[in-house]
């Protein structure tokens, strides 16, 4: 007997011991705070169970045993072995790589405090801060995430990896990006249809739901629609009404359609800045906010540290209807060559950014497309004016892909009948970008707020007369 007892699988102990316990729950009748307490509870044995799980599979993966057994990665051997979502696989072996790291936030998993889902963000976020050279303030995100739900405390775990690397943050955040798609097929058959399938980034997603979700609210007590049916009648009728208005609206009048809301050091690309907010998504980075920025209505309110408004300033940023009819009338369309774009497919872009003290005004403003303003903000791209041309002259970003360098700005145009090149640079790459350019205005506000270390800078958008997304 106690040889036996020496050898007993603790596996079959643990299993006998929850058959014990689900069998002994069944008979009892608790009530509705007692059943609770009980998933509570439950769920805590279970989060201790899952990081025992998370150590074994971080160990089993340093190994080539899944490989032996002619697996291509230990997730799809995680993945086809224990059942598991791709998903969960790879958080269970990052926590397990972490966790030795994360000893604060393990002890707090244990007593409750946090779930293994938090800790799995934590660790996350501690894989892409530590690969960038920074350290993770384990303590401040761990604070924080006793506050929240684990879906809510993804935007912290966001805001820390823009902090530790924004450029990084941009380079996926624009990966998300290019891999939209989206595929319209006709079934054929007698009753003809489509078949609607697709994939949309986080941001996208945002834009896509704030123009569908008005139109997709019940129209009365007796609608009995499900969300389903009238999230797709929503997509029809704003096909429709765009073809029926040519895109520009009943009254070519400008309506909220989202609220991104930054911080000045975000606005201006400070190093170490969080990333912007924009409702309906995660945190978005620092040059897809100053994209929004750049064709957006502007409302600047400044808030203490305790997030109470202390002023609140003028919204105005895009072009009066006289100023923008002008520029519609020189364009006549997308300025990216041989773009065919026709205006009311374009957006207004500020040659030199409102940040940088641009005007906004003729002079200073260019009609753009919806994938031509994002080239230059997002991807790099330089444009420049030539003398007496519709059409401007596109400059590549050098590296490929890397918006965070450009062409010199103080390189001579003059000769080439040229004016200074439209984009925006990072700051300390380019002389536009220097603190000695930025707006004065803003110097002395930062200066009369200087305790005010928390001021932010919601930034509300508005559709710009004639402007649509592609």
């Amino acid at each position: 007997m106690c040889r036996s007892n020496l050898f007993t699988d603790p596996y079959e102990e643990l299993d006998a011991a929850v058959k014990r316990f689900i069998a002994g729950t069944r008979t009892s009748s608790p009530s509705a705070l007692e059943i609770g307490d009980a998933i509570v509870r439950t769920q805590g044995l279970i989060d201790a169970l899952r990081l025992k799980l998370a150590r074994d599979a971080a160990r089993f993966a340093a190994t080539d045993e899944w490989e032996r057994q002619g697996f291509t990665s230990p997730v799809a051997w995680l993945t086809n072995e224990c059942h598991m979502k791709p998903g969960e696989a790879g958080d269970a072996i990052c926590v397990g790589d972490k966790a030795d790291s994360l000893q604060h936030s393990v002890e707090a998993m244990g007593t409750g405090r946090v779930g293994f889902a938090h800790v799995a963000l934590l660790a996350r976020t501690a894989e892409t801060v530590q690969e960038s050279g920074a350290q993770l303030d384990e303590l401040r995100l761990l604070r924080k995430a006793e506050a929240q739900s684990p879906h809510q405390f993804r935007r912290d775990c966001a805001h820390a990896r823009h902090a530790a690397d924004a450029a990084a943050f941009q380079k996926r955040q624009q990966q998300c990006a290019d891999e939209r798609f989206l595929e319209v097929r006709s079934l054929g058959g007698d009753d003809g249809g489509i078949w609607v399938k697709g994939f949309i980034d986080d941001v996208g997603g945002a834009t896509l739901r704030a123009a569908l979700e008005p139109l997709a609210r019940r129209l009365g007590a007796d609608d009995d629609r499900p969300r389903g049916r009238r999230m797709a009648d929503a997509l029809v009728e704003m096909a429709a009404y765009t073809l029926n208005t040519a895109g520009r609206g009943a009254t070519h009048c400008q309506v909220p359609h989202l609220q991104v809301t930054t911080t000045l050091e975000t606005l201006i690309g400070a190093p170490g800045a969080p990333g912007g907010e924009m409702e309906g998504c995660l945190p978005i980075s620092t040059a897809e906010v100053q994209r929004v920025a750049c064709s957006a209505n502007v409302r600047r309110i400044l808030l203490d540290p305790e997030s109470l408004v202390v002023d609140v300033g003028r919204a105005r940023r895009v072009p009066a209807t006289a100023t923008r009819i002008k520029v519609e009338q020189r364009d006549r369309g997308c300025v990216w060559p041989r773009c065919r774009r026709q205006v009311r497919w374009t957006e207004i872009h500020h040659c030199e950014h409102w940040v940088h003290d641009g005007k906004t005004e003729e002079g200073n403003m260019v009609l753009l497309c919806f994938k031509h303003h994002n080239d230059v903000h997002l991807r790099g791209w330089q444009i420049v004016r030539v003398a007496g041309e519709r059409e401007v002259l596109a400059i590549p970003p050098v590296p490929l892909g890397d918006p965070t360098i450009r062409i010199n700005a103080d390189m001579s145009l003059g000769d080439a009948g040229m004016v200074a090149p439209c984009s925006m640079a990072a700051p300390g790459r380019a002389r536009e970008h220097s603190p000695q350019r930025r707006r004065p205005a803003l110097r002395r506000e930062r200066s009369a707020h200087a305790s005010l270390r928390d001021a932010r800078i919601p930034l509300t958008t508005f559709a710009s007369p004639g402007a649509s997304s592609t």
